[in-house]
């Protein structure tokens, strides 16, 4: 599971392949839970693409506060619909992409008995999506 990743910038191809631009404002250049980031999702009125900053993690309307999205930022598609964080979500088809140019997974190491990052920088034509 994706622990932080570093959202992509390059503008043309999200304009080229997904018909939207990237927000035309400054985010972290690497985003962890609670941070702002750039998504793309369908707006609801139009159904167009649409990319905004929302923060990484999904927070549901009956968190207290913006912390939840801490525990919340990845889920398995086999239980969210089961999972009370995703379940109302999910039924109404509330997805979205986040784009990025690598990702960053703790990979636990036994010999020192605690984890480290594990960088993918495999080299893409275009962004990774996750959704």
């Amino acid at each position: 599971m994706c622990a932080n990743y570093t959202p992509t910038r390059r503008d043309r191809w999200v304009e080229e392949r997904l018909q939207t631009k990237l927000p035309q404002v400054e985010w972290p250049s690497e985003a962890y839970p609670g941070l702002l980031a750039p998504i793309v999702f369908l707006d609801p009125q139009s159904g167009a693409p649409r990319c905004e900053l929302a923060r990484f993690g999904l927070i549901p309307p009956w968190a207290k506060d913006a912390s939840f999205g801490r525990r919340t930022y990845n889920a398995r598609s086999e239980s969210a619909p089961q999972k009370p964080s995703f379940r109302a979500a999910w039924r109404e088809r509330r997805y979205a992409l986040a784009l990025m140019d690598n990702f960053y997974e703790p990979q636990w190491e036994p010999t020192s008995g605690s984890a480290r990052g594990l960088f993918d920088d495999e080299p893409q034509s275009g962004p990774m999506r996750a959704q």
